[in-house]
């Protein structure tokens, strides 16, 4: 293979385990036919098996089933891109700049959170019977733009380095602010480091959780992904994480079939305590505290026309738990919960149409945005006299069960260029763990129509309705335990 040819695989490829190299809604359509290879086989090796001549003929174009996690340029040939012998010593490389000047123009019928322009959840009472006095809310914003810079090295025939670092503007946001600010905050999505060829992949740095391949498709959640904490489950944690590739010659009809493996070791990620919903900084919380990484693995088959895969995550997170000293004084000892999640996932696209999901079961997962953390049981009067010094402190803490999921059904309407989305997703906790007020059920719904006329150019207009239950007295006024949200958004992006 000539070194040109190898330049161009290089810069159309994007680091392997990128979950933009199977599904990218920048793109308007996938491939004709399965991508070549990056990896060059050494001479020494047997090649592939030969691909049958029924299976070598031209594959159907397919539909793009979308992505909510783009971070690749929108094209190969990106606006802002120097490809070549680069550098002191004229290594094949390729940088690129890219980014997404995004607007939105946003209407809220409730009252919800964390923010107004991607809501994930509704206050209770908000939109039933009178309503609350905060109901409804208007806004354009551009906090969703996002800028990145990557880069890739070709060490050798079959060995690259690659790395990618993505901010955007979402940053300013936190638990106790305004829903909506002005000016946008510069915050880390994306910031890692790729090592070794098309079969073998280390990665180091925050990157995508290995356990949720996809998300749902959505122009007005790019910041926060459409169902998060009702049915999609995904972070963008600190991890070192593994990847492990297989080609599929049986299964080539498919087109770029594949066994694939991911295992790693990520930060853990506690959504309790001091962790707070949004976190500015490294700081000491339950999750760090269990001094254990979150351990994630996924096997996936993976193709452009089906990808089914499963994934687990194992882990702890520590709190500290009132107890009697020797003296008779206030002492606390660590309590370790613990954190587990096993997941499926589902994607199928045919030349038309696509159909995408995941669901999941776990314990204690809200560090994957699941509404589920944990629950505190305390001293009471029942268990300590009063004037016990453990009283009203923790006595317990355990970790509450949730499961959900979400799926996704899309349509190309006669062209590429325009499609229909419609998904649904929903989280829902173990009721009587939960104390009261806390979300116990999120139910999501989500309708799209995305014109896309030009390749560095896309718009959406978009339908999202979110009920939310929370738990109360079964016997309370239906707005004590329910909140109603439409939400209705107009997006504009520029691609480079």
């Amino acid at each position: 293979m000539s070194l040109h040819a190898l330049h161009l695989l290089v810069a159309l490829a994007g680091p392997p385990t990128d979950p933009d190299a199977i599904v990218d809604i920048q793109a308007p359509e996938l491939p004709v036919e399965p991508a070549e290879p990056v990896e060059l086989t050494p001479p020494t090796e047997p090649a592939e098996p030969t691909e049958p001549a029924e299976l070598a003929k031209p594959k159907p174009k397919l539909a793009d089933a979308g992505d909510a996690r783009p971070t690749a340029p929108p094209n190969p040939d990106s606006l802002l891109q120097a490809k070549g012998k680069l550098g002191p010593k004229q290594m094949p490389a390729v940088v690129a700049v890219y980014g997404i000047i995004a607007a939105n123009a946003v209407y809220d019928s409730g009252t919800v959170g964390p923010t107004d322009e991607s809501p994930v959840f509704t206050n209770v009472g908000s939109g039933v019977g009178a309503g609350l006095g905060t109901d409804g809310a208007f806004l354009i914003t551009s906090r969703q733009t996002r800028l990145g810079i990557r880069s890739s090295v070709q060490l050798t025939d079959t060995l690259d380095i690659s790395g990618l670092a993505e901010i955007d503007l979402f940053g300013l946001h936190e638990n106790t602010a305004p829903p909506a600010v002005l000016q946008g905050g510069l915050r880390v999505r994306l910031a890692k480091l790729e090592f070794g060829n098309a079969k073998h992949r280390f990665i180091a740095g925050q990157d995508w959780s290995v356990m949720s391949p996809r998300l749902p498709t959505s122009l007005s959640h790019m910041a926060v992904a459409v169902h998060t904490q009702s049915g999609a489950v995904y972070n963008r944690m600190p991890q070192i994480t593994y990847v492990f590739k297989q080609p599929l010659p049986s299964a080539a009809g498919l087109g770029n079939a594949r066994f694939q493996l991911a295992v790693s070791a990520a930060r853990p990620v506690s959504a309790d305590g001091l962790g707070g919903g949004i976190t500015r900084a490294d700081g000491p919380d339950p999750g760090l505290a269990g001094r254990l990484p979150f351990a994630q693995v996924r096997v996936a088959f993976e193709s452009d026309i089906l990808s089914v895969g499963g994934a687990g995550m194992v882990g702890r997170e520590t709190y500290q738990v009132g107890r009697l000293a020797d003296d008779g004084s206030l002492t606390t000892i660590d309590d370790d919960v613990p954190v587990w999640m096993a997941s499926g996932d589902l994607q199928v696209k045919t030349k038309w149409v696509w159909l995408a999901g995941q669901g999941y079961y776990g314990v204690n997962i809200n560090g994957m945005l699941s509404n589920q953390g944990v629950h505190h049981e305390v001293w009471t009067t029942a268990q300590v006299d009063p004037a016990d010094p453990r009283l009203g402190k923790d006595r317990d803490v355990v970790s509450v069960p949730g499961y959900g999921g979400w799926a996704e059904f899309g349509a190309l309407l006669g062209t590429p260029k325009v499609k229909a989305v419609v998904s649904g997703g929903t989280d829902i906790g173990r009721g009587d763990l939960l104390a009261v007020g806390a979300r116990r059920l999120n139910i999501g719904g989500f309708a799209g129509l995305i014109y896309a006329p030009f390749e560095v150019f896309d718009m959406s207009l978009e339908y999202q309705r979110t009920n939310t239950y929370y738990r109360a007295d079964p016997s309370a006024a239906l707005e004590k335990r329910l909140g109603i949200n439409n939400f209705v958004a107009a997006t504009f992006r520029f691609k480079f």
